[in-house]
């Protein structure tokens, strides 16, 4: 194995080690959840990953991918707590890496971000060329 592939499993083990030390400690039951969707390749709107849901829960962490770079670095999520205004993430602010394959993606995003009524997420970016696909965990106490 070569020194960078060294580095690079080093802060992959790291950030599960991280994550999973975060989420450890959720208060309440939660019934954990995975929800994808995507942007590009035509579809000329936002979409949701998560539409608008009922009850208190918490989102737990976002990762997106990319065959590219730039509709990558150019896709938001939008989060919705409680029925209130946006809250953005731009992707061009996170660290993305390439695989073997030549996808980019960026790392496990963690959040903690909780709600008492509902939350919906959604992406937006590049309308044209590459689609942009995020996958959400989150859960519903």
């Amino acid at each position: 194995m070569s020194r960078h592939s060294l580095k690079l499993f080093a802060v992959v083990l790291l950030s599960i080690a991280t994550a999973t030390t975060a989420f450890a400690a959720d208060d309440g039951n939660t019934q954990p959840k995975l929800t994808s969707g995507g942007v590009g390749g035509g579809i000329s709107s936002p979409q949701d990953i998560v539409g608008t849901t009922n009850g208190a829960g918490n989102v737990k962490g976002v990762q997106c991918s990319s065959p590219s770079s730039a509709n990558l670095w150019s896709a938001a999520i939008s989060i919705y707590v409680n029925g209130g205004s946006a809250q953005t993430l731009a992707l061009s602010n996170t660290q993305v890496l390439l695989d073997s394959a030549s996808n980019y993606y960026t790392m496990y995003i963690p959040m903690n971000v909780r709600f008492t009524s509902s939350i919906r997420v959604s992406v937006a970016g590049s309308m044209s060329g590459s689609y942009v696909s995020c996958t959400v965990s989150w859960a519903l106490d």
